[in-house]
């Protein structure tokens, strides 16, 4: 499952913005493709748009399977109470 919603975020300068929110993908099934295809399918959703900004908080352990999409940290680490720490992530598209 993804969420998507129109959301501004006050790091970032641009107009255009979308927050990516309960990703998630069953213990079960993930390392098996379906989180890379769920945000593919986003990613060109977005690009059939006119928004310039895909922002989302990922968890720490989450981090490097956003970066090898093209997404970037931006900041330090925070925490969330009872989910564990998160970064600021983001990915800009062409419009």
């Amino acid at each position: 499952v993804a969420s998507v919603f129109t959301s501004n975020n006050e790091n970032f300068d641009n107009k255009t913005q979308l927050q990516l929110r309960g990703m998630a993908i069953l213990k079960e099934h993930q390392n098996m493709g379906f989180g890379k295809l769920l945000i593919e399918e986003i990613f060109s959703f977005i690009e059939s748009t006119q928004v310039e900004l895909l922002w989302f908080n990922a968890r720490e352990s989450a981090v490097p399977f956003y970066e090898k999409l093209g997404c970037t940290k931006k900041g330090a680490s925070f925490g969330i109470p009872e989910i564990g720490l998160h970064f600021l992530m983001y990915k800009y598209f062409d419009i």
